[in-house]
């Protein structure tokens, strides 16, 4: 065997050796950032987020849907409106119900609102959430369902996402479903940038090596779903489009990963764009209203005591008694500039 053939074989081996190695890595890594969600113990959970605080002022129907092999748990609220049915797609790492202020705000203005529990998360099946692309594929799933049933059929069909889900109801319309209007706050443009950029976070320099098996192991995941982006769904579609972002948001950093930062990209005529800022400038606090806020810094400063009072192992009857003790309504006020502009939003693709 000739030296040049050895090199080669060699170098093929080293490469090969390395390529497993680090697609290895980005698996293991990837799989541990999308484990199971799990419902968290409500008495230890602040703002309105149990169900039961206000079941009998919103009612609502437990239904369920298949997406892929997981039935998916969903829950319809104002039974008895009709003026347009509005999906809420909640963000990674939590489920429908940390979305229940909104809810309630959306059916008090009118509307029958779905909301439903993403794969791996909270009620719905799944061992774990797999991968960043099936929020997309959890939507469309919800949608076929909302388009097979006699019930919901016959209602324009407005999509709200926040974090994961502002990145899937702006993908979800490179689908063909038939979409009256959409909000899309804090949303990502590129899944696979978005990864591959977190990848560095976590990394730093030598993450840029990684972006390629990133990019590769969503796309064994998801196939072509994983090669979404926000821009080509919002002009394919043609459908009006509000998309919000803070312009501080360090979690879907805005200069970065957002889709409002690619907006010279997007040519559908619909779609308009809003940057908050300021005190709303985050990734989350866009939501609150300043009161709300102000409580939640004053709360955190007596847990933050009350955590290194008890060496971070705060016993659990003094743990819920914290949480007993606090204005879960004011907790989760909501900012209603913003919900108000999305609300008239709405109206207006209704009109």
């Amino acid at each position: 065997m000739k030296m040049s053939t050895k090199i080669t074989i060699i170098l093929l081996t080293i490469f090969t050796i390395l390529f497993g190695l680090s697609f290895f890595i980005i698996k293991s890594v990837y799989d541990s950032q999308f484990k199971r969600i799990n419902r968290p113990d409500p008495a230890l959970t602040g703002g309105i987020f149990d169900y039961n605080e206000i079941k009998e002022s919103y009612p609502r129907e437990t239904i369920s849907f298949k997406s892929g092999d997981n039935n998916l748990a969903g829950y319809l609220y104002g039974l008895n409106n009709d003026k347009g049915l509005i999906v809420v797609v909640h963000g990674l790492g939590g489920g429908a119900d940390d979305y229940l202020a909104q809810i309630m705000y959306f059916v008090d203005s009118g509307f029958k609102v779905f909301a439903y529990d993403s794969t791996g998360c909270y009620d719905s099946e799944g061992d774990s959430i797999k991968g960043f692309p099936q929020a997309v594929l959890d939507l469309h799933h919800a949608l076929n369902y909302i388009e097979n049933s006699e019930e919901l059929s016959n209602l324009d069909i407005l999509l709200f996402g926040h974090s994961w889900g502002g990145y899937a109801v702006s993908h979800v319309l490179n689908y063909e479903h038939d979409i009256t209007g959409v909000v899309s706050i804090a949303g990502v443009n590129n899944p696979n940038d978005f990864i591959s950029n977190k990848a560095v976070d976590m990394l730093g320099g030598i993450g840029y090596l990684f972006k390629p098996f990133t990019s590769l192991y969503q796309s064994i995941l998801y196939g072509e779903v994983a090669s979404f982006t926000a821009v080509n769904g919002i002009n394919k579609s043609n459908v009006p489009v509000m998309v919000i972002h803070g312009e501080d948001d360090e979690t879907v950093n805005y200069k970065r990963d957002s889709i409002i930062i690619h907006q010279e990209k997007i040519t559908n005529e619909n779609a308009i764009f809003v940057t908050t800022s300021g005190i709303h400038g985050g990734h989350s606090n866009l939501f609150k209203s300043e009161d709300a806020l102000n409580y939640i810094n004053e709360v955190n400063k007596e847990y933050k005591d009350l955590y290194y009072q008890y060496n971070g192992k705060i016993p659990y009857d003094i743990h819920k008694d914290f949480y007993d003790k606090l204005d879960d309504e004011l907790v989760s006020k909501l900012n209603d500039d913003l919900m108000s502009q999305i609300v008239n939003f709405y109206n207006n693709c209704l009109n």
